[in-house]
Parts: structure tokens; C-alpha cells; sequence
């Protein structure tokens, strides 16, 4: 009985921890789009008298600006969305007028994406990688610890080098000279080898004389 409400306590528990991760998350979420849209608002307030005499429906290019300029503060992408935001889908807006209002949201989202990359706001939001780990990437190699890119080349003491041995087969390699002593033979320089003599040769030595 101790052991399963041990095991319903501990489950218990673990969806709870799930729940608050979940919840940290959503809340995250929450709270950085909310300071993207805060963020593109005031650029809007400050650059909207540049577009007021340019641009007709003024409210809803403001509002394409202001979305285009949060989507790069999130770290997406310079494209604008496929449809305008549900708002334009009502009946209201199936008309002329309607259309070029939604015509002046997406222009006004393509200014703001351009603004937005023009201010360099486009990695507020990404987690930066390591920079080894951006080396890597660049092409410019890894961690020097970890990953060694050239091996250390040993340096050797010439003195200790031991000489390198003589090969008879290749050509114009001698043999160290001998450095024992040379022993002078007491006997005559030249040596007469006498070849023997055979029988028939003395009986014609004979005849002669």
C-alpha cells in the first residue's frame, strides 16, 4: 500500500514539473512577443510621418510594418506571410477598398522587414553558439584543445642521432675506413707460385742436353 501511493506521489509530482516547464515556456513565448510587438511600435512612432503623405490607408500599413519588423526581432525570415492576418478574411474587406487595405498591409510589412534588417535586429532573439563552435562553421577549424588541427612535430638532439648505416648496394656509398692496426708481413713483396712438373717434361729436359 506505502509502495503504489509512493509510486501515484511520485507521478504525481512528475506531471506537476512537466506542467511548470510547459507553462515556463508558454510564458517565455508570451513575454518576448509582446516586447517584439512593444519594440516595433516605437519605430513605428518614430518613422510613421516618413510614409503619412505616401501611403493611403495608413493604419494598416502601420500595422503590416509593425508585424514585419516583430518577425525579425523573433528571428524569422525576411518573407512575408502567405495571407494577411485574419482580420482581412471578414466580408468587409472582399471589396476594391478592401483589397488595397490589405495590399497596404503587406506593404507596410515589407518596409518594416526592411527596417528591421537595416538596424541589425535580426539576432536579438537566437541564443549564440560558442565560439569554437562558429569557427567551425566559418571553416576556420575546431576547439584547438579538443580537436588539434596539426600534430606537434618532435625536435631531435642532431648529437644524438645515431649515424646512418652504410648500404654496399648503392652506388657511391663506401664503407667507413677500418681503424685497426696494420700488421707489416716480414716476408717478401712478391710471392713466384712454381707450377709441377710432369715426367714427360724431364725426359725432353734430358734429351736436350
Amino acid at each position: 500500500m506505502c509502495a503504489r501511493s509512493l509510486r501515484a506521489a511520485t507521478g504525481l509530482v512528475a506531471l506537476l514539473l512537466a506542467g511548470c516547464h510547459q507553462f515556463q515556456n508558454d510564458f517565455n513565448d508570451f513575454l518576448t512577443k509582446h516586447r517584439n510587438l512593444r519594440e516595433a511600435s516605437h519605430v513605428w512612432r518614430d518613422c510613421h510621418g516618413a510614409y503619412e503623405d505616401q501611403v493611403y490607408y495608413i493604419y494598416d500599413f502601420g500595422d503590416g510594418f509593425r508585424a514585419g519588423y516583430a518577425q525579425i526581432l523573433a528571428g524569422g525570415d525576411p518573407c512575408p506571410p502567405t495571407l494577411p492576418p485574419e482580420k482581412y478574411w471578414y466580408i468587409k474587406y472582399q471589396s476594391p477598398a478592401g483589397r488595397e487595405r490589405i495590399d497596404a498591409w503587406f506593404s507596410g510589412h515589407e518596409s518594416g522587414v526592411a527596417t528591421a534588417l537595416q538596424d541589425g535586429v535580426n539576432d536579438a532573439n537566437r541564443i549564440p553558439l560558442s565560439p569554437y563552435r562558429r569557427a567551425q562553421l566559418q571553416g576556420q577549424g575546431g576547439c584547438p584543445t579538443c580537436f588539434p588541427s596539426t600534430e606537434a612535430t618532435p625536435e631531435y638532439d642532431s648529437e644524438s642521432v645515431p649515424p646512418t648505416p652504410v648500404d654496399e648496394g648503392v652506388t657511391g656509398a663506401f664503407p667507413a675506413e677500418s681503424t685497426e692496426p696494420v700488421i707489416e708481413s716480414a716476408t717478401s713483396e712478391y710471392t713466384t707460385e712454381v707450377a709441377p712438373v710432369s715426367d714427360r717434361q724431364v725426359e725432353n729436359f734430358a734429351d736436350q742436353n
